[in-house]
């Protein structure tokens, strides 16, 4: 999960005998790299991936420059994006990002901090891309600790990294586990949001799981009630196919 913006910086509009005003350009410099960062995730949400990552480069250049390598506005710009060169395919300029953003955020958080969950999860995700399931398990395996105690069990932020490591754990063909992490990823899905697209998709998962079990009886139920939830969601749309 990629995050917007978590605040301004606060400003003195008084005059301070300058002859600006009270105009801070340091301040104003700042505003702009927090407007950059919102264009970049903006961009990111439409599917620009390229001119998201040209808004996070100059909000990061601003940022580093006028708040230092260690502050936490630094973290979530190269926490956004290392996530996006992740989708891009570029594990190891992702990889860069992430360990940078990690590294801050334990800085003023300790590592215990659901952030570092955030992040951790998508250096699990970066892993899975360069094929080592084994350690990526182990950073979603840290991330859903984290996010359990910080945020409660029943959060939808536990029900992504429980989805993660299921497809994990799909690739490393422990299917029993990865089951479980479905079944647990559902239950958080149906109480917060019913028949949504998320709890399609996750029965999805589930009927394919149990089509390579041979489970088929199992395996067409769950593939029935994705389509049922698809179907309604079709139907509920005005825009949807008639």
């Amino acid at each position: 999960k990629r995050l917007a913006l978590n605040g301004g910086v606060e400003k003195d509009n008084n005059d301070d005998g300058d002859g600006n005003g009270g105009f801070d350009i340091e301040n104003s410099s700042v505003s702009i790299s927090d407007t950059l960062h919102c264009m970049g995730f903006s961009y990111d949400y439409t599917g620009d991936y390229q001119s998201a990552l040209n808004c996070y480069e100059e909000a990061l250049n601003i940022r580093t420059h006028l708040l230092g390598n260690d502050d936490l506005r630094v973290a979530e710009t190269l926490h956004n994006k290392g996530a996006i060169l992740c989708e891009e395919g570029d594990c190891e300029g992702s990889m860069e990002c992430l360990d940078e953003a990690f590294r801050i955020r334990k800085l003023h958080h300790g590592e215990a901090h659901e952030s570092c969950a955030d992040t951790q999860q998508w250096m699990g995700n970066v892993m899975r891309e360069w094929g080592d399931y084994d350690e990526a398990l182990e950073y979603f395996k840290v991330a859903l600790k984290v996010k359990k105690a910080k945020l409660g069990k029943t959060h939808e932020s536990v029900a992504d990294t429980l989805q993660n490591m299921a497809v994990v754990l799909d690739d490393l063909a422990k299917y029993s586990l990865s089951m479980r992490a479905y079944r647990e990823a559902l239950l958080i899905r149906k109480r917060h949001s019913g028949d949504s697209l998320q709890v399609a998709d996750i029965l999805l998962c589930m009927g394919n799981v149990c089509t390579v079990t041979d489970q088929h009886n199992d395996a067409l139920n769950y593939f029935r009630e994705s389509i049922r939830i698809r179907e309604l969601l079709l139907k509920n749309n005005e825009g949807g196919v008639d």
